[in-house]
């Protein structure tokens, strides 16, 4: 059917709604009927509608228009438009998965959700699509793991004619200080709702308190609790960027999502070379404080004597250490021989590769993650032709986990072939252009 037939006829005549899902700030998406295929549909519609004939309507039509031919593809719009009474709408297929929070209980799931959301949304900017709306029910989760932005509709405050209905109260929650209702919604305002949806991802609670609550008292970054004492198992990169996101002050944020996404490489960066830092044996600073290696005076701080039957007694003592290191070094080689012989058989029979035993950290720490596991299980199966493990080393590429980049390093230290390693490493030069960080990716070719 024709987009302009939605024009001429009110809404209601072409769909029967059904249920709604999903709300925004400024529209809720409804499960409903297309009265003219009979095909199930989901719709977006505006919760407020457009003066008719004014300039907003035009802007809502060349949004969606722009929308519906990006390439590559941002949301799947099957039609638009507005009807006669100046509600905008959109129709989308029929959604396959899940809300954006379901099922997201362990840290490595939101950590990859919300690097999702940072992708999806910076595919939109780059094509100038700007939100102005973004919260929670923005985002689904597909059958597959990926997640997608759903909600193309924007912010349309200043054109929207009041009909008193109010917005629910916690998509509020994503609204930055700044936007008002003659302000252009602007690309820090998105970057203000993503770190309200990062906060409330990682510790299920929002930074501030609606605006339209009574006890509200402004925006006051000092007094938000941070997400590492508000939740459970944080990201250590979690702090710095969310609190950035959600500065009252737009010029204190982040001005784009490249910006975040290498920040947290950044991040991540000084968290690991912090980490490597030598650091004293525990044994030897504690024998370096023992009393045992101080000598009497020294110790004491005076000179002690010494009775010439107290030194028989530490003879005695002494041979009776002797004897002991002796009957220790006769159990220590006996303990080497019989480990030698374990390993001796064991070589004989070999219950998995030495590739295998070194990414099996990996295999275990993959989770609910079958994908990256079924891969994992491909690249270490030593009979596996190279082009399958190709293959599942391009599945890798494209996988959000942050688990990915550690196994394609391990991948390239400990491949059984070489031809494997090499695959290994080009892999990680494209993972590392795919998440926009050329430089890095060029440091890694060289290497």
């Amino acid at each position: 059917m024709e987009k302009s037939a939605y024009l001429e006829k009110p809404l209601s005549e072409f769909f029967t709604l059904d249920n709604k899902i999903l709300s925004t700030r400024s529209a809720d998406l409804y499960s409903s009927i297309d009265r003219v295929s009979s095909e199930p549909a989901y719709l977006w519609v505006l919760r407020h509608p457009l003066e008719v004939n004014s300039d907003f309507v035009g802007r809502f039509l060349i949004r969606m228009h722009k929308i519906e031919h990006a390439n590559p593809l941002l949301i799947p719009i099957k039609y638009h438009g507005v009807d006669p009474s100046g509600v905008g709408f959109a129709v989308l297929p029929p959604l396959s998965g899940n809300p954006f929070t379901s099922s997201a209980r362990d840290t490595v799931e939101k950590e990859r959700r919300f690097m999702s959301c940072l992708r999806a949304v910076e595919r939109a900017h780059k094509q100038g699509v700007v939100f102005g709306d973004l919260c929670l029910a923005s985002f689904w989760v597909e059958r597959d793991g990926e997640v997608s932005v759903i909600c193309p509709m924007g912010s349309f405050d200043a054109g929207a004619v009041s009909d008193g209905a109010m917005p629910p109260s916690e998509t509020l929650l994503y609204l930055a200080p700044e936007q008002g209702l003659d302000d252009e919604v602007a690309i820090y305002s998105d970057v203000f709702a993503l770190g309200v949806l990062g906060y409330f991802l990682f510790t299920e609670g929002y930074p501030y308190k609606n605006p339209s609550d009574p006890a509200f008292e402004g925006f006051d970054l000092s007094k938000v609790v941070p997400p590492s004492q508000a939740g459970h198992n944080v990201p250590p990169w979690v702090d710095e960027i969310i609190m950035r996101c959600i500065e009252p002050d737009y010029s204190s944020r982040f001005q784009s999502v490249p910006e975040i996404m290498a920040e947290i490489s950044e991040v991540r960066r000084r968290i690991v070379a912090s980490s490597e830092l030598p650091v004293k044996p525990k044994k030897q600073a504690i024998l370096d404080q023992s009393p045992a290696l101080v000598s009497k005076e020294s110790y004491t701080g005076r000179p002690v004597s010494v009775d010439p039957k107290e030194g028989k007694a530490e003879k005695r003592t002494l041979g009776s250490m002797s004897s002991l290191r002796i009957i220790a070094i006769g159990i220590a080689v006996f303990a080497v021989s019989l480990i030698a012989a374990w390993r001796f058989v064991s070589a004989r029979a070999p219950i998995r590769s030495e590739f295998q035993a070194d990414l099996s950290l990996h295999r275990a720490a993959v989770g609910e993650n079958e994908e990256l596991g079924r891969a994992i299980d491909v690249i270490t199966e030593k009979r596996m032709a190279l082009s399958e493990k190709s293959k599942k080393l391009e599945e890798i590429v494209a996988s959000d986990d942050p688990l990915a980049h550690d196994f394609l390093v391990r991948s390239a230290i400990a491949a059984d072939s070489q031809e494997l390693r090499e695959l290994s490493e080009k892999s990680i030069v494209d993972r590392a252009r795919r998440l926009g960080l050329p430089r890095s990716a060029e440091q890694v070719r060289q290497w």
